[in-house]
Formats: C-alpha cells, sequence, structure tokens
C-alpha cells in the first residue's frame, strides 16, 4: 500500500520471500526487522534473483550516500553474524525506480495449475476454477469460487500455500481468490 501525507511518502513495510523457508530466509528476516526498526526511509525487503547476483533487494525511499553506507554497514552486520558473507549479496534500489523499471512477472507452469485445480476441486466443492492471470497487484494465479466465508477461504488458502511451497514456488506463485 502506498499513500501520500503532507507530500511524504508512506508505504506498508513489505518483506517477500522466496523459495522454502530456510536458513537464508531466516537471516532475511533478522535484516528486515534490523532495517525497519532504524530507518524509516527502508520501505521494503525481498528476495531476487537479479542478473548480477544480488539475492536480497532492499527498497528505500531515498538514496542518499550517507544512508547508504550505514545500511550496508548493518546488513552485512547481520549477515556477517550468520556466516554467510557471499551467500547474500544485498542491492539497495529506490522505490520509484522499481516503479518504473517494473519486475518481470513470473508465470505460472500449466502443470501446476492443472494439479491446484484438480486437487481443490476434490478437496473444496466451491472451487470453480484455477487460472494464471497477470494482475496488476503481484497475483498470478486466480482461484474462482462459488462462495466466500472467511473459514472457507482460510482453509483453501492454507492448502493452496502447501501445495505450493511442496513445489518450492512460494514468492513465485502469489494466489488470489475471487467469488464469481
Amino acid at each position: 500500500m502506498v499513500a501520500s501525507y503532507e507530500g511524504e511518502l508512506i508505504v506498508s513495510l513489505y518483506v517477500r520471500l522466496r523459495g522454502k523457508y530456510g536458513k537464508i530466509e531466516k537471516i532475511a528476516l533478522k535484516v528486515a526487522e534490523a532495517l525497519f526498526e532504524k530507518f524509516p526511509g527502508v520501505m521494503g525487503l525481498e528476495s531476487v534473483d537479479s542478473w548480477d547476483g544480488a539475492n536480497l533487494r532492499i527498497i528505500v525511499s531515498r538514496d542518499d550516500p550517507d544512508l547508504i553506507d550505514r545500511l550496508m554497514e548493518r546488513v552485512f552486520e547481520i549477515i556477517d553474524k550468520y556466516g554467510e558473507i557471499g551467500n547474500i549479496v544485498p542491492e539497495i534500489v529506490r522505490f520509484d525506480e522499481l516503479m518504473l523499471r517494473g519486475e518481470p512477472k513470473t508465470k505460472v507452469h500449466a502443470t501446476l495449475v492443472n494439479k491446484l485445480k484438480e486437487f481443490l476441486r476434490r478437496e473444496f466443492d466451491c472451487v470453480i476454477d484455477v487460472v494464471p492471470v497477470d494482475s496488476w497487484d503481484g497475483a498470478n494465479l486466480r482461484i474462482i469460487v462459488s462462495r466466500d466465508d472467511p473459514d472457507l477461504i482460510d482453509r483453501l488458502m492454507e492448502r493452496v500455500f502447501e501445495i505450493i511451497d511442496e513445489h518450492g514456488e512460494i514468492g513465485n506463485i502469489v494466489p488470489e481468490i475471487v467469488k464469481a
């Protein structure tokens, strides 16, 4: 969520982790916690596979050189503490640059879509269809249901994430549920 208050950009804190939850993801969360506490200019953090080898993107509202130096110093302190220097490679990107540049959308493999559709229809009688999408909000998998009671949606999303995790696609597949 992005908003403006008296000319200042305000954003919800954003953390996106890709892949199975392991040591690297735990360290990324430690980095996020430390940065969000101390640096109000940090807007988000995500694990990525960048063309230049970076795998931890830190999103900032401004790229003041002093801020960048202090940020990177803190990030490397945390990475070093856990013995992951060289395994975690951070990069810093300004939010407005990221918005202009955009990111390639991850396409959901048809085999996984079919597996999810088959499984969810079997387990949940309310599932009408499962289709890949290219949504404005980052969702790339739409699950269409006939009813949308909160308990059902919670159970459905829990199962969806279990299947996505089994295939190592957490962070790559972003599901949304819509009522027909």
